[in-house]
């Protein structure tokens, strides 16, 4: 979606890497999202024998793919501004991690729980937007700067 996105609007893909690049901290939290959102479902799929990633590694070993989605979602932030043309606003992105450590505290203690998951999941919806949010005013900012300040 995200080079279907760029090619109408800039014509080609010419900056192929730089634009998946900058789609995978918030590719990272979807996937997050949807993760997380299996946990509930966990007694109704293995009772069904339905193959989910939770139902096949049980929760407590599948809880840890949930952080590593979170971790790896402040890692492509920093590679995306270190090793890319992406401005360096896009740091800001990082002001989410305090939520993203909240989320993980609460998924680490509830991850049996399916009703206790609930606010992990709003919160994981809330990490997505405000860290999509920041990504694109980092562009944005980048964007200003250029303009203003040569």
């Amino acid at each position: 979606m995200v080079l279907g996105a760029y090619y109408v609007q800039g014509g080609s893909l010419v900056h192929l890497g730089e634009v998946l690049a900058a789609s995978l901290p918030v590719a990272l939290l979807i996937t997050a999202i949807l993760y997380i959102n299996e946990f509930p479902d966990y007694e109704a799929d293995k009772q069904v024998d339905k193959v989910t990633v939770v139902v096949l590694l049980g929760r407590e070993k599948a809880i840890m793919l949930y952080y590593v989605l979170m971790v790896l979602t402040y890692l492509s932030v920093i590679i995306l501004a270190l090793f890319t043309a992406a401005p360096y606003f896009v740091l800001a992105a990082l002001a989410t991690i305090p939520l993203s450590f909240k989320a993980v505290q609460a998924a680490k203690g509830n991850f049996n729980n399916p009703a206790a998951l609930l606010p992990v999941s709003a919160s994981t919806v809330g990490v997505h937007l405000i860290t999509g949010l920041l990504l694109a005013g980092g562009y944005l900012a980048a964007t200003v700067s250029k303009i203003y300040f040569g």
